[in-house]
């Protein structure tokens, strides 16, 4: 029932229901006989309401109530004047507490405005928001200190805060055994201390070490892990607990900073990977370049002069190219890189990889390592026409008057006992492998030989652009790639896919 109350024209009241009594916090004996402006805040002007009120015979409108504790109550109100004359009635509702929800709902609301102000703004980046939002939920909370932690093992670190805390600066950190965050993490909720001396944490080593009287906080999850914590403390405990609203607020915080992490790292694991995928892609294309371009200059050679050794050269580098194709297929499918490795005969793979490049005066020795075989051989290839510097030519015709020469292609091999592991290839600037000529019937082409310790000197076929000018009699110089994305080239292939024994005996030759 609404309070009400009847007051003469000195403004003293004569009469008075129990809600009245109730509203005024005094009994009907006191109510009655006291004057209006004893219930008025001191700033409040009495004499100039009074004045209007009787003027207008009637007044509705909201007045601020102080009890005689010192409570103050908001109260609206219709007044009418001289229900008899010389009396006044006066119809009084507390609204305190639909003010304070109202308020409550129009805070709430431009928090939730601010916030998605500052989340969706696209020219912040992660640490400025998280600092405006941290501003924002000390405002909403009315505590002093808000912070962000990040838990590893048993480890508090603070990654981000605003306040003057000297305990809570980012940078800081602690056992997780002294921090407060450690009930946030094992609790299936929000976790909060409104009084921590009351509820018992007087003697906890977190109230030791940062003395916080009140604290919320939130479990930031990540991936489906335990990240760290989005927190708000005051050393001053709390009159109130900490509402409905508030509890949503940090929960929204925590949920928008776990997305935010996770989006970070997966941005960033997308960025190697499409790191990788360059490299893999420029990898790929370099070792396929070497056996295609071999393939094509004996190809080349075979429609010439039908040599049946031009076909086996050229098929042996299609097989080459087939190789690694199926070694690129895996890797697509299964979407890792080859992680085994096994025992490797590495002279058998420096023989099969110097097939395929141009050493010039080049002079290795490898051991024993662990590897992928065909990559080993790739490894090699690369390492080989790296270190080396490659030169692509066309091999050198034989005319039929030099049948009795040995035929460019042709390869001669001794078989010589080595050393269990090892090989060594030496490439003699002697076994200069001769420049390619034109169709005269004087050109000639070097004999090969290939042994543990002299190395080879023939040079892959490139292709009938780099071949020299077909007139007689003419030189052409060959045509030499650049060395420096070679090195580079090699050196990629080399980290992935060659142990690093051979990566260290490599670059320790080069």
């Amino acid at each position: 029932m609404d309070a009400m109350v009847v007051a003469d024209d000195d403004g003293r009241y004569v009469d008075a229901n129990e809600s009245a009594c109730e509203l005024f916090g005094v009994t009907r004996e006191a109510l009655l006989g006291s004057h209006v402006a004893d219930f008025a805040p001191d700033d409040y002007d009495f004499d100039a309401a009074w004045a209007e009120f009787e003027a207008d015979a009637t007044d509705v409108g909201s007045f601020p109530l102080v009890r005689p504790d010192g409570e103050r109550r908001l109260v609206e109100y219709a007044a009418t004047a001289d229900i008899v004359p010389g009396e006044h009635l006066s119809v009084l509702r507390d609204v305190t507490e639909r003010t304070r929800l109202e308020e409550a709902l129009q805070t709430e609301q431009n928090a939730l405005r601010e916030m998605y102000r500052i989340t969706a703004d696209r020219d912040a980046d992660f640490e400025a928001k998280l600092r405006d939002l941290l501003d924002l939920g000390r405002d909403l909370l009315d505590v002093p200190y808000g912070f962000v932690t990040e838990i590893d093992d048993d480890t508090q670190l603070v990654v981000q805060s605003r306040g003057d805390h000297p305990m809570l600066q980012p940078g800081e950190s602690c056992p997780l055994s002294e921090a407060y965050c450690r009930r946030t993490i094992t609790s299936d909720e929000l976790a909060t201390v409104q009084n921590a001396a009351a509820e018992g944490w007087s003697d906890d080593p977190a109230f030791e070490r940062f003395g916080l009287g009140c604290y919320a906080g939130a479990e930031i999850v990540v991936d489906g892990e335990t990240y760290g914590t989005f927190c708000f403390a005051d050393t001053d405990p709390r009159e109130e607990p900490f509402s409905e609203t508030e509890r949503t607020f940090v929960e929204l915080l925590s949920r928008w900073a776990s997305y935010e992490i996770e989006q970070r790292r997966a941005t960033e694991r997308l960025r190697r990977q499409n790191e990788r995928l360059e490299e893999f892609a420029s990898m790929v294309s370099h070792d396929l370049r070497s056996p295609l371009n071999v393939a094509r200059g004996f190809l080349d050679l075979a429609r010439e002069d039908g040599d049946p050794e031009h076909f086996d050269r050229a098929s042996d580098a299609l097989d080459r190219m087939e190789r690694i194709i199926s070694d690129v297929l895996y890797l697509a499918r299964e979407g890792e890189e080859i992680g085994e490795t096994e025992p490797v005969d590495l002279a058998e793979a420096a023989a099969a990889s110097w097939d395929v490049v141009d050493a010039e005066a080049a002079d290795l020795t490898l051991a024993d390592a662990s590897a992928a075989s065909s990559r080993t051989a790739t490894a090699s290839a690369n390492c080989w026409r790296t270190s080396s510097g490659t030169r692509w030519t066309t091999p050198a015709r034989e005319s039929p008057s030099a049948s009795s020469r040995p035929r460019t292609g042709s390869r001669s091999r001794t078989t010589a006992p080595a050393s269990p592991g090892t090989a060594t290839r030496t490439s003699s600037s002697a076994a200069t492998p001769p420049k390619t000529t034109g169709r005269a019937s004087g050109s000639t082409s070097s004999a090969k030989s290939r042994t543990p310790t002299a190395g080879r000197s023939r040079r892959p076929p490139a292709t009938t652009a780099a071949r020299a000018s077909s007139s007689p009699g003419s030189n052409a110089a060959p045509e030499r790639h650049s060395r420096a994305p070679a090195v580079q080239r090699a050196a990629s292939v080399g980290r992935r896919f060659v142990s690093p024994d051979l990566q260290k005996r490599v670059s320790e030759h080069r």
